[in-house]
């Protein structure tokens, strides 16, 4: 389970690095770990960063000023080795402006907009007659 933290020094050392860019709303990914007390299991266990987490403002990629802040962000994350988890990717045009950086992941509405009928339509037809084996995620064609 990854839960979103604010930033805090004593969770990771370089979150400092980080407390300028507002605008992005920045926090820290954190799971909680197991942790070994005296030779065996302890009842708590220990939050540990996974990365960062960050939402973008609203067509953030059409200022110039935002975007280099933005590519700034990811060169000190890299420099942190944590992850970026970007949310709040609602609108098209940023998203595919940031996808030219390796290793984003994504969360937004774009990535998963509403299923009108003439699509959900076209995803049924895939499975030619057997429109009923259909699966959403699942190889097509089936393995028999």
């Amino acid at each position: 389970m990854t839960f979103h933290a604010p930033l805090v020094s004593h969770l990771h050392a370089r979150s400092q690095l980080f407390s300028s860019y507002t605008e992005f709303h920045i926090g820290l990914r954190t799971r909680l770990m197991p942790t070994i007390a005296r030779s065996g299991p302890s009842s708590y266990g220990a939050l540990r960063v996974t990365g960062l987490h960050l939402r973008v403002p609203s067509g953030f990629s059409e200022y110039s000023s935002l975007r280099g802040r933005f590519i700034k962000l990811l060169e000190r994350a890299d420099l942190a080795k944590l992850p970026v988890l970007v949310s709040n990717a609602d609108h098209a045009h940023d998203l595919h402006w940031m996808r030219m950086f390796p290793d984003l992941q994504f969360q937004g509405d774009v990535l998963s907009p509403p299923l009108g009928a003439d699509s959900l339509r076209a995803l049924l037809a895939l499975s030619g007659d057997n429109w009923r084996n259909f699966r959403v995620g699942s190889r097509y064609p089936p393995r028999g």
